[in-house]
């Protein structure tokens, strides 16, 4: 496989630019501070006890509150679909910037992560440096209150050094629930323990204004280390430090010490007011009217499809929303993309939920007294009771952009076909927002030829349509089922597709790809995928393969913040 440069930067560039920038940003925030405790005077008392612990310790805690400052911001949900929405501000460059909003999001828990880390370490150093470079001549420097003090006392007996311990305890916490394993086996330890950054930040703003380090403030009238210096080496080290100036030159009056002003507050403050701000208004504006079930619909494969309809709710096709069952968790909130649109003919939203984790298994529990099956949902429609829900959102996501290519192709593994089924529907019930599009291909990928059945209709209906409306080139459907001893006559029963339209095993990517590029030559093709890590790898390394047709592949990855 021969990747194209020119393929790689359109669809990797500009996460690499943006992480090369914020990794930039860090290092000059690192060295500034430390360059500033390594050679201002204010802290030569300070340096000369506790050594280059003292510059790494302060450097990486700039490096954590310029993080901690950043880390909420591309979880402002809000925020960034405005963004979206906004085509002045957000062209498609752009919203490729914004969809990196949760590698942005981990990139900087991962800084926060280290930056705590090395921070610590050089708190350690700067404690044990303490105890046995004890200061008696200005007692008031000292972290220690003696010389050779036990360390360990030094550092689980004070406000910096509790807060500091409790603070890489939650870290910990936060980062072992956040792997994928985790995520994938309990969603809600994760949940419940990425929310303990509430009591992490309020342990942050204590740590740093503990006032443990402090700084000479009088160094106009105390050159310090002047008590070690003789009369020419006071005289060098004041050209050095700009004081020529200043008469006399004396060691007369004593160095005045006081506590290093503390700025995490200045960092932090702004994003934590903006965030819960945000917070605020999506919990008002999800409360604000409740959303009303009006079908549970059990589909084969173990998803469910609710569908429900909210006043006041401009949700689009390729949009997600946070779904919220107060019977199940008042607390837990899952996203979860929209899959039909009020429209002529449907007046209600739907969602389809896989049964896959605890809440989802709770959630069927939940709806299986009131759910039957589709041929028996019509007889029981009106006295059945639903539980309350809350819609938070919607929210944008890189599906929307789908019409915005002249052709698009659309690869889904499983249930991963949601955002594209929303698409999907669209073009079935509106097509004159469309007309930028011109082809789109549907490439679904299912274990269980069962699952073929959950957008079975939605599929042959819009095939139909666009066959009579003189447009037989304008979908083109690739249906693959992997499951295991396949045959004809597994796939007859299957009616609604016709038998061609389902091939057993998996998509062959280098063919697929050279015959779209081969049809659709130096064109630019959007690609988006949904679905399984490994299923994104291989077509993201499709997209930047070089090709003899000059076909430029738009890769998209579909992720939820």
């Amino acid at each position: 496989m021969v990747i194209s440069a020119r393929h790689w930067l359109r669809n990797d560039g500009h996460k690499y630019v943006l992480l090369a920038a914020w990794l930039g940003l860090n290092g000059v925030v690192f060295w500034r501070t430390y360059s500033k405790y390594k050679s201002e005077p204010e802290f030569f008392y300070l340096r000369e006890m506790l050594g280059k612990g003292l510059c790494i310790s302060r450097g990486t805690a700039d490096v954590l509150n310029l993080n901690c400052a950043f880390v909420l911001l591309p979880m402002c949900r809000t925020l960034l679909t405005s963004l979206r929405r906004s085509r002045k501000v957000a062209r498609r460059r752009v919203r490729k910037y914004i969809d990196q909003a949760k590698q942005i999001h981990v990139v900087c828990a991962i800084l926060v992560c280290l930056a705590a880390v090395i921070h610590t370490g050089a708190h350690i150093v700067n404690v044990v440096n303490s105890s046995q470079h004890y200061n008696k001549d200005f007692p008031e420097i000292n972290i220690a209150s003696c010389q050779n003090e036990n360390p360990t006392k030094v550092l689980f007996c004070s406000v910096a050094g509790t807060t500091g311990f409790l603070m890489i305890i939650i870290l910990c916490a936060i980062f072992t629930s956040s792997t994928r394993a985790v995520r994938t086996a309990s969603y809600e330890v994760f949940w419940y323990i990425h929310h303990l950054f509430i009591v992490f930040y309020i342990l942050l703003l204590f740590h740093a204004s503990s006032g443990v380090l402090k700084m000479q403030r009088n160094v106009q009238v105390h050159i310090p280390g002047c008590l070690m210096l003789n009369k020419s080496e006071i005289m060098t080290y004041a050209e050095n430090t700009y004081q020529m100036n200043i008469a006399p030159v004396t060691c007369e009056s004593p160095p005045i010490f006081h506590r290093i002003h503390q700025e995490t507050w200045m960092w932090v403050i702004f994003p934590l007011i903006f965030y819960f701000l945000e917070r605020i208004v999506r919990f008002l504006r999800s409360r604000y009217q409740e959303a009303t079930i009006e079908n549970v619909i059990r589909h084969p494969c173990e998803v469910i499809e609710i569908r429900f309809t909210k006043n006041h709710f401009p949700g689009q096709p390729g949009q997600y929303i946070m779904l919220n069952i107060p019977s199940i968790s008042t607390m837990q909130w899952h996203p979860f993309t929209l899959t039909t649109q009020p429209n002529a003919e449907v007046t209600s939203y739907s969602i389809h939920i896989r049964v896959l984790g605890d809440w989802t298994i709770q959630l069927q529990e939940l709806f299986d007294a009131t759910t039957e099956t589709t041929q028996e949902i019509q007889k029981h429609e009106k006295t059945r009771k639903f539980p309350k829900m809350y819609i938070d959102g919607p929210f944008g996501s890189p599906s929307q952009d789908i019409f915005e290519f002249g052709v698009s192709v659309c690869i889904a593994g499983g249930v991963g076909v949601t955002p594209f089924a929303a698409a999907l529907n669209k073009l079935r019930y509106n097509t004159d927002d469309t007309k930028k599009l011109r082809r789109i291909y549907f490439i679904w990928i299912c274990r269980d030829i069962a699952c073929f059945q959950w957008f079975s209709d939605l599929i042959v209906e819009l095939h139909t349509k666009l066959w009579e409306s003189n447009k037989p080139d304008f979908f083109n459907v690739e249906l693959y089922s992997t499951q295991e001893n396949m045959n004809e006559e597994n796939i007859v029963p299957y009616s609604e597709y016709p038998f061609h339209r389902i091939t057993v095993g998996r998509p062959r990517w280098k063919a697929v790809f050279k015959e779209i590029a081969k049809f659709h030559q130096r064109s630019e093709v959007g690609v988006f995928v949904c679905g399984p890590r490994s299923l994104s790898r291989s077509v993201h390394k499709r997209c930047n393969q070089r090709n003899k047709y000059n076909t430029r592949f738009v890769y998209h990855k579909e992720s939820f913040c």
